[in-house]
């Protein structure tokens, strides 16, 4: 069943809020500004994309999962009026439990935005939220910095959850194109002969990117309790190779005596890991 719109009205701008159930109910400008904006769209796209997909093959959409779109239109002086999707904030599933909620944010919208507009928006998508899920399920937010504090206020004072003085999770958010990455000249093995392979993951990598993983999170997840280091997490990438569409990466660097370093990107989240072997040349 549809969820009905939230919409603020002032003079020359209509905020719509929208509350989707299954993937199959994202709008199409949605789906448009996340692909428009795949870098900032990272992690949200993969995820509704792989809900898609299951939903198109005939499962039902996963019970509590939800995302909701925050738009703006405006009206210039002609009268002509454009919408933006401006924000996008997603309480969703994955195999091993919840995800913690993760918003998008449109690039163009949020440099335009000043720090009175942008935390009224956030407020807006707090109290749709607040309206579909129980307050326990909010237990983590992923968000640019600004957006992740000023949600984490507002969160704060309409249930009283209590804020935690560290984040749990510290990330650098980087990217490379055909033309940056071409500027720069691969830093050789030194002394080595040595041979790089890049290639899809097997079966038979998962042990590694396990491994790789566990390294991961323990160097940036600062609470225990949101580390996936406990027995079984293996389970979760062996599902990483199968799925339907490529997410999983291994590059290894052969050396004369044996290959020493591997590295995994999902491109649902993309991560960068080397082995303690190489230190830091090969880390990103």
């Amino acid at each position: 069943m549809p969820v009905p719109a939230r919409t603020v009205h002032t003079a020359a701008l209509d905020v719509r809020v929208l509350t989707h159930r299954s993937a199959a109910d994202i709008p199409a400008p949605v789906w448009a500004t996340w692909r428009r904006y795949e870098t900032a769209a990272n992690i949200m796209l993969p995820s509704a994309e792989a809900a898609l997909r299951r939903e198109v093959a005939g499962a039902p959409p996963t019970p509590g999962q939800l995302w909701i779109s925050l738009s703006s239109r405006t009206s210039n002086a002609n009268g002509e009026t454009s919408a933006t999707v401006d924000l996008v904030l997603s309480c969703t599933e994955w195999a091993m439990g919840t995800y913690p909620v993760f918003i998008f944010c449109n690039p163009s919208s949020l440099e335009a935005m000043s720090p009175s507009t942008l935390a009224s928006r956030v407020s807006m998508l707090a109290a749709e939220l607040l309206a579909r899920v129980p307050v326990e399920r909010v237990y983590s937010i992923f968000a640019p910095t600004r957006v992740t504090k000023i949600f984490a206020r507002v969160w704060s004072n309409m249930t009283g959850a209590q804020i935690e003085s560290e984040p749990y999770y510290s990330a650098v958010f980087s990217y490379c194109t055909p033309m940056s990455s071409a500027s720069r000249r691969p830093q050789p093995l030194t002394g080595e002969e040595s041979k790089y392979t890049l290639r899809l993951a097997e079966e038979a990598d998962i042990p590694a990117v396990a491994s790789l993983c566990k390294g991961f999170a323990s160097t940036s997840v600062r609470r225990a309790s949101l580390i996936l280091l406990q027995p079984g997490s293996v389970a979760n990438e062996t599902r990483l190779p199968s799925n339907s569409s490529p997410s999983l990466s291994v590059t290894k660097v052969h050396e004369r005596r044996q290959p020493i370093s591997s590295a995994i990107a999902s491109c649902g989240c993309t991560k960068l890991k080397t082995l303690p072997a190489r230190g830091k040349r090969h880390a990103s």
